[in-house]
């Protein structure tokens, strides 16, 4: 695992493998967003997340579901001090971390950690996204009015469609800006299964995101 500083307050962690990503951040990310009651939150272990999480014929999808992570110090911070028996995959981001934020003077104030499989770029502009719409007062505004402006019958649709895919609804405006934002329009067409009229308010988005990221 590497960590990289892509500004003083975006945090990089980057892993060889799906399988060290996945269990690296399935903890912590679940305490942020969870759509379970009893994972969101709480404290919990690996057990009490395969209960909440495996199907009834022992399927789990969870693990090979996700490129990315993110979340955001605030919950960095709760989670840590709920979990002082952190797992040896655990171990190794929060190592990084503290070193990564000792001594600094924004420690106390507001970063942001992505996480993704090494060389996969896409999903970082994704998390980018996330970070973005978390540390930047000026773009969350900006995009928050893009998707206020959808139209309704849309935005409804991407709600909903967002809820299947297993996002907590805590997080749906902040996922409809990364998806927007910074996806293609074949893998929008492909993923979210939009139309050619669904893809029409999208440059905007793009638009949004590309000139506050030069900014960074």
């Amino acid at each position: 695992m590497k960590l990289t500083k892509i500004t003083p307050q975006i945090l990089l962690l980057t892993c060889k493998t799906k399988k060290e990503l996945t269990l690296s951040f399935f903890r912590v990310q679940e305490f942020y967003e969870a759509q379970h009651d009893q994972l969101r939150g709480k404290k919990f272990d690996t057990f009490k997340f395969l209960d909440a999480l495996m199907e009834d014929s022992g399927k789990i999808k969870y693990f090979s579901t996700w490129s990315g992570f993110n979340f955001p110090s605030t919950i960095y911070n709760k989670w840590y001090q709920l979990n002082p028996d952190s797992t040896s995959y655990e171990m190794k981001f929060i190592s990084l971390l503290e070193k990564a934020t000792s001594g600094l003077q924004w420690k106390s104030k507001n970063f942001y950690v992505i996480a993704v499989v090494e060389g996969d770029d896409d999903s970082i502009d994704h998390e980018i996204a996330h970070a973005m719409f978390f540390l930047d007062n000026e773009y969350r505004e900006h995009v928050t009015a893009l998707i206020r402006d959808l139209p309704k019958k849309f935005h409804k649709y991407l709600n909903a469609i967002l809820l299947k895919f297993g996002y907590n609804d805590v997080v749906i405006v902040d996922e409809i800006n990364a998806y927007l934002a910074t996806s293609s329009y074949e893998y929008l067409k492909k993923r979210l299964k939009l139309s050619k009229k669904d893809l029409a308010p999208i440059g905007a988005f793009q638009d949004a995101f590309t000139d506050h990221k030069q900014k960074l």
